[in-house]
């Protein structure tokens, strides 16, 4: 018998060792994991692109439903805002849109991505095909196409590269006050508008403010909303400075919210003349100050008292709230407690009020309204009722002698419960009532939000140079002006980027604006 050498078995052993890590190997080789690593991140950006359809699809439905159809420039100016100010927005809101636009398109993606790795040759051929990135690539931007027309609106084109903001603005010069000052109470209700008296309401939502304490004052049929003034803090602004409320761009240099300290620094508006003039000038909301921008700009703007929801809250923590702030019943209480305050102290007084109770989609009704419809309906008949309510115990308290009030919505309202009705209402007005001694008579039935400020110091008695106040128009009393509610361009014009309208927004200062559009006083009259 041969003996067998123990090298030659230690070499068995090992060739036989070799063969089984061949053929069963313990781990993946590096070829392998290569393979592995793009398979994984060839999955994960197929799971992206699905994510992103199904994200792009889910927020557009959304959005369309809870707002409608809303300018670029909204979306943008919120954009630039510091991300706290979503801490004060309505906190049911923020959660229907943390459900219906990030958990939702998560769930379809995993459904869609389980689905398309089902077993079967069929399945993969076809999940193959649906997942591919040419095909992956077009759905990506055929949903983003999609969510852009159903959400957001763009003025009409067709006018020439001018800056028009600075041709058509007229610098608010310094004005000397009247002999006589006539105090303010400026009320802005939240989306208020003529609409809510046309007939698919039925009539009767709005006639405390037609037939009560605003029974005698004078109002203007057609108050046209134009581009940048179709939203609470762009309504203000319009209404005020005579100037649509315009983003510098996403990546532009100012922001807004705690990052900010001026708000268009270098416009003079409605609050500014009136604290020239020795005004106090008080704003009460029930919502925060904080969201967008708004406490910001009214302390910018003449105001020396700025009180909010925090206000409210540190006051009183007792106080009922809704998601964005305290009822409008507990707002008018305490403004008639604020209006008492001012007339007693017998100086002249500008008190700015903003409601929340019509807040759309669905309002927030006051606990001492009642319930008639179970719908937004209820809170346009609250509003008007507390609006008559507050001014007749004002009236009855003596706290509006010498006084003109102003009521008028800050927009026309945005995407609600009774859209079909608002749609079906004809055409559609945001609301105005002025109740004011002033002898001068209108001089037409149009206007839109530029025309309240030259409006409101015409009636209070001021004298403007024809009548003209930033790009707004007064519509009381002899002028030479035209008002931008009856050009069919302005939303074109007023959307063209300004070099102008950026400059406003620098740090106030001798060289804040270049002098070559700074506060222009001699711009040619909007065309018809």
């Amino acid at each position: 018998m041969q003996r067998v050498q123990p090298g030659r078995i230690y070499l068995a052993f090992a060739l036989i060792e070799h063969s089984a890590c061949i053929v069963n190997p313990a781990g993946p080789t590096p070829s392998e994991l290569r393979r592995q690593g793009r398979a994984a991140l060839a999955l994960a950006l197929r799971a992206l692109a699905v994510f992103l359809v199904m994200a792009q699809i889910c927020i557009a439905l959304w959005f369309r439903q809870k707002f409608g159809k809303v300018e670029l420039d909204q979306i943008l100016f919120h954009l630039q805002q510091g991300s706290s100010n979503v801490l004060y927005a309505d906190q049911l809101l923020v959660w229907s849109g943390i459900k219906n636009c990030l958990l939702g398109p998560l769930l379809y993606t995993g459904v869609l991505m389980a689905l398309a790795a089902r077993t079967g040759a069929t399945r993969r051929r076809l999940g193959g095909l649906l997942l591919g990135a040419p095909v992956l690539a077009l759905a990506v931007a055929g949903s983003a196409a999609f969510a852009v027309s159903l959400t957001v609106t763009f003025p009409p084109s067709g006018i020439g590269g001018q800056d028009w903001i600075a041709l058509l603005y007229r610098a608010p010069p310094a004005l000397q006050a009247p002999r006589r000052k006539r105090n303010l109470v400026l009320i802005y209700g939240e989306s208020l508008e003529f609409s809510y008296e046309a007939k698919p309401f039925g009539g009767g939502l709005l006639d405390p403010l037609e037939h009560g304490e605003l029974a005698q004052a004078r109002s203007f049929a057609h108050f046209r909303q134009l581009a940048g003034t179709g939203w609470t803090i762009a309504g203000m602004v319009a209404s005020q400075c005579g100037l649509p409320l315009k983003p510098l761009g996403i990546f532009g240099g100012n922001r807004f919210g705690d990052d900010a300290t001026q708000f268009l620094p270098n416009a003079r508006c409605l609050g500014d003349v009136l604290h020239a003039s020795g005004y106090r000038n008080v704003f009460l909301g029930g919502a925060s100050t904080s969201f967008a921008g708004k406490g910001m700009f009214l302390r910018s703007h003449g105001y020396q008292e700025v009180v909010g929801r925090e206000e409210w809250l540190r006051r009183n923590p007792g106080l009922a709230l809704n998601e964005w702030g305290i009822y409008d019943d507990d707002l008018f209480a305490q403004a008639l407690r604020k209006l008492g305050e001012l007339a007693r102290a017998g100086g002249p007084f500008n008190l700015t009020i903003l409601t929340v109770g019509m807040h759309p989609p669905d309002g927030f009704l006051a606990p001492s309204c009642p319930v008639r419809f179970g719908d937004l309906r209820d809170s346009v008949a609250c509003t008007a009722h507390l609006i008559d309510s507050f001014l007749a115990a004002a009236r009855k308290g003596g706290y509006l002698r010498d006084t003109d009030v102003v009521v008028l919505g800050d927009h026309l309202s945005q995407q609600n419960s009774q859209t079909g009705r608002l749609e079906q209402s004809g055409e559609r007005s945001v609301f105005n009532k002025l109740l004011t001694a002033s002898p001068l008579p209108a001089n037409r039935s149009d206007i839109d939000h530029f025309d309240l400020a030259p409006t409101i110091l015409s009636a209070l008695g001021y004298r403007l140079p024809g009548g003209r106040f930033g790009l707004g128009c007064s519509a009381l009393g002899p002028v030479s002006c035209r008002t931008l509610a009856d050009d069919p361009l302005a939303d074109a014009k007023l959307d063209h980027s300004s070099v102008f309208y950026n400059a406003l927004w620098l740090p106030a200062g001798p060289a804040a604006a270049p002098t070559s559009l700074a506060f222009s006083s001699h711009a040619a009259p909007p065309s018809r």
